[in-house]
């Protein structure tokens, strides 16, 4: 089995430190999960702070920027496990949280940071049969909001203009009940993942068009050319014009 291709997919390590550490995370594109089974972490992500203890997992989705401060009590440790794909979920499924591990939940952490490099279908049955685990907790602690959140933004994706009271319409919820929903679930504004949404419809264009970078910004809704390209160099760190001579080389 071809480990390099796997590797990009699966991503998993144990930690271990006898003082405290602190991370700062700008931005990951994959799902991740951190099992403590020594010391405390508190996190502080999409305007809110999570504490776990010894016995908790960790779960942070995707494209979610965080700090944390990892305390020794006396020692901190534990298993990390990341994903660039969750099968049938996405980033707006679950919010960033932390939960009791079962037992179950623990052998599986302990037995997949055991592989290492060595990666064999026994590896991957037992990454998904943890994540089945994990989704039956995550279920029962789910924002309930966040379905509604999920269908204003299956919206957004379907459609190039709209206004903020159409979705809070959708959701059911004030405009500013909507706001708040957002930032507690996505952990941004409505605004920002519309710019998201935005950013790669153009990306896709960019890609598969011949479409001039004008045309491009007004077809995803930007009446300011200017503006697209702030959003999308915000969104993938580099310009339209940038993408389009790499995709040239290529």
């Amino acid at each position: 089995m071809n480990n390099i291709a796997f590797e990009k997919t699966f991503n998993t390590y144990r930690f271990a430190n006898n003082q405290n550490v602190s991370l700062d995370v700008r931005k990951l594109y994959n799902h991740h999960f951190r099992y403590i089974k020594h010391g405390k972490m508190v996190i502080k992500c999409a305007s809110k702070t999570i504490t776990a203890t010894a016995g908790d997992v960790i779960y942070i989705p995707p494209e979610h920027e965080w700090t944390a401060e990892c305390l020794a009590e006396p020692y901190f440790s534990g298993n990390v496990i990341q994903l660039c794909f969750w099968p049938n979920v996405d980033m707006l499924d679950y919010q960033p949280q932390a939960f009791k591990a079962t037992d179950e939940i623990i052998e599986l952490f302990e037995t997949i940071s055991g592989y290492g490099n060595n990666i064999s279908i026994r590896y991957i049955w037992q990454m998904y049969f943890l994540l089945e685990k994990i989704e039956i907790v995550m279920q029962k602690n789910s924002d309930k909001r966040i379905f509604k959140i999920k269908k204003a933004v299956e919206y957004m994706q379907d459609n190039d203009t709209y206004t903020i009271k159409e979705l809070a319409k959708i959701c059911q919820m004030s405009e500013s009940r909507l706001y708040i929903a957002f930032k507690d679930c996505v952990g941004i504004t409505p605004i920002q993942m519309k710019h998201r949404i935005q950013a790669t419809k153009a990306e896709k264009l960019l890609r598969s068009t011949n479409l001039s970078i004008d045309e491009i910004a007004q077809k995803v809704g930007f009446n300011s050319t200017a503006h697209f390209r702030k959003i999308f160099h915000s969104r993938y760190g580099c310009s339209p014009k940038e993408i389009r001579k790499k995709l040239a080389k290529n």
